[in-house]
């Protein structure tokens, strides 16, 4: 739980409900809590009632702010290693499609659907040759 960074380092803390808590805040002289914690997925809220900054908050206690974010998340998915296809490629590969749809189209004897992919099928192919 990320709040018990936090947590463990306060005066006077109390549970208010699941997930939130009450404590004196450590940026100030503060005999009554007024430091409102409330942890949400895996985000802590912090707000102190008499108007401390949550960077005054946790440096005051010797914590980052970013203490009390979790690591980031790491993907498998690495953007300067994205693929590009060639135009050219791309054409070829529906221009194929196209055709399989053709020969299964003609197979089952509808001649509107197999006539407008014909035409799809020279429109590819004309995009193709001004590549």
């Amino acid at each position: 739980m990320i709040a018990d960074k936090l947590i463990h380092v306060l005066n006077g803390v109390r549970e208010t409900g699941e997930g939130r808590w009450l404590a004196c805040c450590p940026a100030h002289d503060d005999r009554s809590p007024s430091l409102s914690m409330r942890e949400i997925d895996d985000r802590l809220l912090i707000h102190c009632f008499a108007g401390c900054d949550v960077n005054e908050v946790v440096n005051a206690v010797g914590l980052e702010l970013s203490d009390l974010f979790p690591e980031k998340r790491t993907t498998k998915y690495n953007k300067s290693q994205r693929l590009y296809f060639k135009a050219d490629d791309v054409l070829e590969a529906l221009q194929d499609e196209i055709t399989m749809l053709q020969k299964i189209a003609a197979r089952m004897n509808i001649s509107e659907f197999d006539e407008r992919l014909a035409l799809a099928s020279q429109r590819f192919q004309s995009a193709r040759d001004l590549i």
